[in-house]
């Protein structure tokens, strides 16, 4: 009796070895073999050798990495590296010269087929260091210079508020701050609100917002900015901006609004633009041509444009905003 449980035992260990022996272990769970190849290029598509390049696989764990490859590029700008990815790639590149670059690339790993290694293409582009220089940096919250509460309706009430702020300063004006000029002027609104009886601020809540942001100066102005591209393979750089801001099609202002209705459902005119581009302090000669100026950008950070931070070149004329917040460029309380 004993014989015989002790050679079932055996028996059931050996098929369980078996069965691992066979087992394509890499692909449990949702883990792929992945094939990773990247290119190094900087801005005009010429490949970087020598770049130094932190390739890592994704998993679902707390640690989130699941392999890291570290690799230095060809004289062909590439790296490649072979292992498992269970949600995602991602990247560190850096060189001499140059701004970082990172990103992390999402994929469904667990969707796509079985049994044969899964190729992942990506470039990786890095932008050379030009003329970095030493910026006006401030990190700003939005503020209201009136919110009232609606006791009956147990909610906030922005209508119609405004506060203005100093970027040379770099502080609110009285009574929110000690500002002097108001160069930028933020505009609340919350309205056509609809609250069905016995219902508080809530998804059944139907209602409009409005958010402008203002140039007091009627020759200063605020554009649109192409951020960092984020699409599939595409890097992001530690400089996320165009070097310069550009000479000439800024407007007074930008508005962004919001209509909820009471399904929960929302429409917006907002393109999540997260970069702009300023002018401010203008002036001008008497046919309308600026003589002189202060220019600047603005990363916008999260929903509802309530954070963000801001860049400011104190040199009058100089449309050069490089600057990335390194330490040795922070030197501007």
């Amino acid at each position: 009796m004993k014989k015989g449980v002790f050679m079932c035992g055996v028996l059931g260990v050996g098929i369980a070895l078996l069965g691992m022996a066979v087992a394509p272990s890499g692909e449990k769970f949702g883990f792929r073999y992945v094939a990773i190849s990247a290119r190094v290029v900087d801005e005009e598509g010429t490949p970087v050798s020598g770049a130094s390049v932190s390739l890592w696989t994704e998993d679902i764990s707390d640690r989130g990495v699941h392999e890291r490859f570290e690799l230095v590029s060809d004289a062909d700008g590439y790296v490649t590296a072979k292992g498992r990815a269970q949600v995602g790639i991602g990247y560190e590149a850096d060189k001499e010269g140059y701004y970082q670059s990172r990103k992390r690339t999402m994929i469904a790993f667990a969707k796509l087929p079985k049994g044969e290694r899964i190729p992942v293409n990506l470039t990786i582009r890095l932008k050379r260091v030009l003329n970095p220089i030493p910026m006006h940096v401030q990190f700003v919250t939005v503020k209201n210079s009136g919110i009232n509460w609606d006791f009956q309706n147990k909610c906030f009430m922005y209508t119609n508020t405004i506060s203005g702020y100093d970027l040379v300063v770099g502080d609110y004006l009285p009574p929110l701050g000690n500002g002097r000029i108001a160069d930028l002027s933020f505009h609340w609104e919350l309205t056509n609100i609809q609250i069905p009886p016995g219902e508080s601020c809530s998804p059944s809540c139907r209602y409009d917002t409005r958010f402008e942001i203002a140039l007091t100066n009627c020759v200063d102005g605020i554009m649109k900015g192409t951020y960092e591209s984020t699409d599939e393979g595409e890097s992001v750089s530690e400089l996320r901006s165009d070097y310069s801001a550009p000479e000439s099609g800024y407007e007074r202002n930008v508005t962004y609004w919001t209509s909820h209705d009471n399904q929960g459902k929302r429409i917006t005119n907002d393109d999540g633009t997260k970069l702009y581009y300023f002018r401010i302090r203008t002036e001008t000669n008497l046919v309308g041509n600026v003589t002189n100026a202060l220019y600047g950008k603005i990363y916008f950070h999260g929903s509802y444009r309530r954070q963000f931070q801001c860049y400011l070149n104190t040199t009058i004329n100089d449309r050069n905003v490089e600057s990335t917040r390194r330490k040795d460029l922070n030197n501007i309380p």
